[in-house]
């Protein structure tokens, strides 16, 4: 747990030290990979550019913490990025859901709707955020479980109240969820010297930046970890859902799961 009041071990377990795995579901939405496919189309008529890009190249000597998969395109910078996220704090909107299935409304907290209301598209972060209106992403499954909520009160992650369920409560109600998305990164802009007048207002920062998607590389004082953001609504694709249990402490590994569930 990076953040001493989030993603916490329930029953004031403190911060997870190990994630118990029980069910990953897969997610097939024709719809969605087709948009994903097109955007990846035309970001590979630009590979050229991109992989002379100074984002690449930096990138490449400071790789993410994600591993990289043989069958994603480093041409146009695909990787695996983790997302969490869960129902919304009063419980009415299961914003996994929103994200995966075609035609849901986006949650009115932390969000705007955009042009569209399918996919990761229809949960864009507030053009208030750090890095402006887009889809955060994180290389590290620790970072994106700080945003997770408890199943059973929906609080204890980011921007929500602690939660205060028991461990029993939380065993009984079902396992905390967070999504393995692919996302094509692109032309990425390396932030290091923060300023929010790139990022926050009512404008693209991709575009205004002549690039594809930003990454804020972990500084002191001002990231903890390192942040990923797409802002095309088509640039990420949520591939799998992780079911999991967090644990106080390291959880070993226990054989192959189960067949994956079609989601």
């Amino acid at each position: 747990g990076h953040a001493a009041a989030f993603g916490q071990v329930p029953g004031y377990g403190g911060p997870a030290k190990g994630y118990e795995v029980v069910r990953v579901e897969v997610v097939v939405q024709p719809s969605l990979w087709r948009r994903y496919s097109c955007y990846m189309g035309k970001l590979k008529t630009e590979a050229k550019a991109i992989q002379n890009h100074e984002g690449t190249k930096y990138l490449k000597k400071c790789p993410m913490a994600m591993p990289q998969s043989t069958w994603l395109d480093p041409d146009v910078g695909e990787a695996y990025f983790w997302h969490g996220s869960g129902k919304s704090a009063d419980g009415s909107v299961d914003l996994i859901d929103a994200i995966v299935s075609v035609g849901h409304e986006p949650s009115e907290e932390n969000s705007e709707e955009m042009a569209v209301s399918d996919g990761a598209s229809s949960r864009f972060a507030k053009v208030t955020s750090m890095f402006g209106a887009g889809v955060y992403l994180a290389d590290i499954a620790s970072k994106a479980n700080l945003y997770v909520p408890c199943p059973v009160c929906h609080q204890g992650a980011y921007f929500r109240d602690p939660c205060h369920c028991s461990m029993a409560d939380v065993e009984k109600k079902g396992p905390y969820r967070m999504l393995l998305c692919r996302a094509a990164m692109g032309r990425v802009y390396v932030e290091k010297k923060y300023k929010e007048a790139r990022y926050k207002g009512d404008f693209n920062p991709a575009k205004k930046l002549g690039v594809d998607s930003v990454m804020g590389e972990a500084t002191k004082g001002q990231l903890a970890f390192r942040e990923y953001v797409v802002y095309n609504d088509s640039a990420s694709y949520p591939e799998f859902i992780v079911h999991y249990f967090r644990r106080s402490h390291v959880v070993k590994n226990g054989g192959p799961l189960k067949k994956a569930k079609l989601f």
